[in-house]
């Protein structure tokens, strides 16, 4: 028997709901932090190691031009580091939007990052 592509999608759509809502629902702002770094280390660096695994700089199309050529330019993963203005300004931003989303509050604004937050970093880079 044959489930039908609808029903696969419904059923997707009601573990992403799961998810959102129950199994990864944030309990507290730390939660927020701890979310925003794993998304920059999943959209900034894992996420382009992987499709530089599968497209090397170096990789050839089949008609044997250069595959990073042209509008496709060859992405460079980032290591995450706290002391770069811009991964910190992604880190507040992200964090800040999931616990607008969830009704949480204890937002960061760009200065006076309390220290346990900065601990929680530093130790989430290791």
């Amino acid at each position: 028997m044959r489930i039908p592509p609808l029903f696969l999608r419904q059923i997707d759509t009601l573990a992403s709901i799961k998810e959102s809502l129950v199994t990864s629902k944030p309990l507290g702002f730390d939660d927020c932090i701890v979310w925003a770094r794993l998304k920059f280390q999943e959209l900034f660096h894992d996420t382009i190691k992987q499709l530089l695994y599968n497209f090397p700089p170096d990789q050839l199309t089949s008609s044997g031009a250069p595959f990073w050529s042209g509008p496709k330019r060859c992405p460079t993963a980032h290591e995450f580091s706290p002391e770069n203005p811009m991964h910190m300004e992604f880190i507040i931003a992200a964090a800040n939007l999931r616990a607008h989303v969830y009704g949480l509050k204890g937002g960061l604004l760009r200065l006076g990052w309390p220290r346990r937050w900065l601990i929680l970093l530093h130790w989430l880079c290791d």
